[in-house]
């Protein structure tokens, strides 16, 4: 349903023409990274995070360059995956509004798991703290649950089992509290 719902909207925000419009359709990628559907995740962000930079729609270029960053190092494309996360992280997170702190927070976690995956441990670690912090601090819940979850990944790799532990059952925690299958 999400998937259709979110083609509609693109659709419709197409024929209108609207910038603000054609730069949100970028948040359809969340239901295909869900799905696992990479190269969809792709094609829709790359049509529209230009538009979501040109009018500082900051929301969008948050989510959408996590998205975006996360399908990219699914394909094998780390490059990629690293210079449209820190393009994000570096420009994206200075308003500090409440919806800014979590489309931050959900940044970071996808800026840990590209250190992850260049195997920069204690970069990967101190992200995903980073990203756990802000996630408190916005009170959002699924952005906690999945902060939570990065945090352990990175711990794990570092060799800090215990703490990988905690980190994992928090994550699970949360997610399940707010019934959150896909999480």
């Amino acid at each position: 349903d999400a998937g259709r719902h979110a083609a509609r909207f693109r659709e419709l925000a197409g024929e209108m023409g609207d910038v603000r419009l054609r730069a949100w359709r970028a948040m359809e990628a969340e239901v295909h990274v869900y799905r696992g559907a990479w190269e969809d995740a792709v094609q829709v962000v790359e049509e529209s995070l230009p538009a979501a930079w040109e009018i500082g729609e900051w929301t969008v270029v948050l989510f959408g360059s996590a998205w975006l960053g996360l399908a990219y190092l699914k394909l094998g494309r780390r490059a990629d995956a690293q210079r449209t996360v820190d393009r994000a992280v570096q420009h994206g997170g200075g308003t500090g509004t409440t919806v800014t702190l979590f489309a931050f927070s959900y940044a970071l976690t996808a800026a840990a798991l590209v250190r992850l995956e260049e195997r920069d441990l204690d970069a990967a670690v101190e992200t995903a703290r980073r990203a756990l912090a802000l996630a408190e601090q916005s009170r959002f819940l699924l952005e906690q649950g999945v902060a939570h979850r990065v945090l352990g990944q990175t711990l794990a790799a570092a060799g800090n089992r215990a703490e990988a532990a905690a980190a994992f059952r928090k994550s699970l925690d949360i997610l399940e509290a707010i019934h959150s299958r896909p999480a």
